[in-house]
């Protein structure tokens, strides 16, 4: 009937399982290899907040999300986006700064009142180990459960295996797959077009847009 099946593993805690009292619950093995990275964040007194100015907001995205990206060879998300969901509400940002106020990593989210969705986690590879990223984690999921949001969507990770992955895994979180079905309507239709109108999305199915003015 023309459609095409795809498949993606999305990662999700269920803030309950995880936290409680504003404590972290869940297994001892994961809780004390998490507490050896807080305790490193403590050590280089690092702090976390939720940022109110759009300043904030463009020395993450340049000093951090751009350099991480360009470390994994990943594609950016363009500024005027990030920006036009915080200032209308729809995202917050939340950063680890040091003692020097300097924004060494953040993480950008999507609120909901069911779901708290991680939308773009980006600390530079070398401001990781000093547990940037832990102490901003642990922050968001005791803010899921003041805020009483039922889930922490970690995004998909496609492979489902690897450093990443296991990352998420480490915070609780389940493997859950999703079906994307996708249905050729016309020919009209060229990957660089859709590249330029919709540069922050996500197209399925991948094999169809991979040349510049190939149909699909």
């Amino acid at each position: 009937n023309g459609w095409i099946l795809s498949k993606l593993t999305y990662f999700v805690a269920k803030t309950s399982e995880c936290v409680s009292n504003q404590k972290l619950i869940f297994k001892k093995s994961k809780v004390n290899s998490i507490k050896k990275m807080l305790k490193k964040s403590q050590q280089e007194k690092l702090t976390v907040e939720f940022v109110t100015s759009e300043e904030d907001v463009d020395e993450w995205y340049y000093n951090c999300h751009l350099i991480r990206i360009s470390e994994l060879n990943g594609k950016k998300w363009e500024l005027t986006l990030i920006k036009d969901l915080f200032n209308r509400g729809y995202g917050e940002l939340i950063v680890a700064k040091n003692q020097k106020g300097d924004i060494l990593g953040g993480c950008f989210t999507l609120l909901s009142k069911k779901t708290l969705e991680l939308f773009m986690i980006s600390t530079p590879n070398k401001n990781l180990k000093l547990g940037t990223n832990y102490l901003i984690v642990k922050e968001l999921y005791l803010f899921a459960e003041k805020n009483k949001i039922d889930f922490i969507n970690w995004q998909a990770s496609n492979p489902p295996i690897g450093p990443i992955s296991f990352f998420k895994e480490r915070w609780n979180c389940s493997k859950r797959t999703l079906s994307i079905l996708n249905k050729k309507f016309t020919n009209d239709i060229y990957a660089d077009e859709l590249s330029k109108k919709f540069p922050n999305c996500y197209i399925f199915p991948y094999e169809y847009i991979s040349s510049y003015k190939k149909e699909f």
